[in-house]
């Protein structure tokens, strides 16, 4: 479970959540601008960076709704297991590629293996349970639009990345020189320490 302060800080450093969080309170409709520049920041965006934005952006959009017996909980609680897992890494990540690291390639594949199911079930959560704001509230429902877009555009992005890393690998054993059998006993037998007198 992330932290108060961790939090905030994974919700400053992607920025989107904090418009969307802004933009919902406005509770006006989106203008032409903003709806395209929301579209371009998440397109931007890796999809592990994506998924966090679009949970934290649904959260805040939900829990403006809670409490109205519309099955928003589900999307909250979903968002908040979302956040919760790959929050604390995202910024581990982040951290150290600030200090001069590369990021962990290890943490990218286990990342990826779950994230196109999660972004497609984000994006469905979405719809299910927010599609009722397009009647009295045209800016969420634009938003949500957005959300639904990007989750699904992102879920294909690391499916195909997933998909290429695997290649790379299976590529990468095939190229493997593997030794014979006689040279790997020989190795063997040269690696055994004879005593004296034995």
């Amino acid at each position: 479970m992330m932290n108060e302060m961790d939090l905030a800080l994974l919700t400053n450093k992607l920025e989107v959540p904090l418009a969307v969080k802004a933009l919902v309170e406005q509770n006006r409709e989106l203008e032409e601008d903003i709806h395209y520049s929301l579209h371009d920041a998440l397109s931007d965006m890796q999809p592990d960076t994506a998924l966090l934005t679009i949970a934290l952006s649904a959260k805040s959009m939900a829990d403006m709704y809670a409490g109205s017996n519309s099955g928003t909980e589900i999307l909250s609680m979903e968002c908040e297991r979302i956040i919760n897992e790959y929050g604390p890494l995202w910024l581990e990540n982040a951290r150290r590629i600030q200090s001069g690291g590369k990021m962990n390639n290890a943490y990218l594949v286990s990342l990826l293996e779950n994230i196109p199911e999660d972004l497609e079930g984000l994006a469905e959560l979405i719809e299910i349970n927010l599609s009722y704001a397009a009647f009295d509230n045209a800016g969420v429902a634009a938003l949500c639009e957005i959300m639904q877009v990007q989750a699904g555009a992102h879920a294909i992005i690391a499916e195909e990345f997933l998909s290429v890393m695997e290649m790379a690998a299976a590529q990468n054993r095939k190229m493997k020189p593997t030794a014979p059998a006689n040279l790997v006993a020989a190795n063997a037998a040269d690696n055994v320490i004879r005593f004296p007198g034995r």
